[in-house]
């Protein structure tokens, strides 16, 4: 047999490998599954893609001065210019569950206009540095923000 046809039958292959490592390791937890988000959130910001946060934010959204989904979607328009060069350091700091069943993280974000690629570098550069209290509940198999409270963070936050 030519290599050409093998090309189908080792995808396959490892195709049914993966699905059965993913099963021996158990589903991720609702945890996991918050810092994905997370992580997903910072690409799409960096890349300007406010559409794709979008649809990581649910449609219940609330801050404590009371601005929604549409709210929070106009600031991101404003502040994530896809033209413009934005460069994200996050630092999880911490991720639970709550009795209640959703998962509260707290974030640490760094915004530059160049890349960071540690915190030593943080004095140096005219950072926006924010700290995020977030809560994130499941909606229809999705992990989708449903609260977030912001405010300055310190260099010392990050180190």
């Amino acid at each position: 047999m030519s290599p050409r046809h093998l090309a189908p039958a080792r995808a396959i292959l490892v195709l049914f490998s993966l699905a059965w490592l993913v099963s021996a390791c158990g589903a991720p937890s609702p945890e996991e599954l918050v810092r994905h988000r997370i992580s997903e959130a910072e690409a799409a910001a960096e890349s300007g893609r406010v559409d794709l946060l979008a649809g990581m934010i649910s449609d219940r959204f609330r801050d404590p001065g009371g601005l929604g989904k549409a709210g929070v979607l106009a600031l991101l328009r404003a502040r994530l210019d896809p033209r413009a060069s934005i460069h994200l350091l996050t630092r999880v700091r911490e991720v639970r569950r709550t009795e209640e069943g959703a998962v509260e993280a707290t974030l640490l974000v760094a915004a530059a206009s160049v890349p960071i690629r540690d915190p030593g570098e943080l004095p140096a550069l005219d950072a926006d540095l924010l700290r995020f209290a977030l809560v994130f509940e499941e909606e229809r198999g999705e992990w989708r923000l449903t609260r977030a409270a912001w405010r300055n963070a310190g260099l010392t936050d990050f180190l």
